[in-house]
Order: C-alpha cells, then sequence, then structure tokens
C-alpha cells in the first residue's frame, strides 16, 4: 500500500481481492495463473489470515484505527 495515498472503502477492498490474488492463484513468478486445480482449507484460510493481516497492517500504517467504527457519511 502506498501511505501517502488517501485510503477509501473502493481501495480497501481492492487491496483485499488482489492480496489473495497474487498468494494464492497466481504463480510464484505471477506472470500467470497457479496450474494447482484445487486447494486445500487449511491453505485457504492461511491466506484468508495472512491477507487480514496485511489489511490491518496497511489501515494502521495509515493512521486509522482499527478497532474504531467505521462512520458513513449518511446515516
Amino acid at each position: 500500500m502506498i501511505e501517502s495515498e488517501l485510503l477509501n472503502l473502493k481501495m480497501l477492498i481492492s487491496m483485499t481481492v488482489a492480496d489473495i490474488d497474487i498468494f494464492l492463484l497466481q504463480n510464484e513468478e505471477q506472470t500467470g495463473d497457479n496450474k494447482k486445480e484445487s486447494f486445500t482449507r487449511e491453505e485457504i484460510r492461511e491466506q484468508l489470515s495472512k491477507t487480514v493481516s496485511n489489511i490491518v497492517l496497511g489501515l494502521e500504517k495509515t493512521g486509522f484505527d482499527t478497532n474504531k467504527p467505521l462512520i458513513p457519511d449518511k446515516i
């Protein structure tokens, strides 16, 4: 994540999906798809856990308190 950019919800969702795509679905060179036909539950859960950790760390680096609720513009 680029720390100087303002983070919005669209970027956060994009980062989450990209993280899963890069580390679970692409080959090691990130030049194409992983040839693996299926993943174990453990592999998927491990990647989801890593993705959550990456997203939370990125939020915290940009100054977000990840324990506070999100406040919508309009209620």
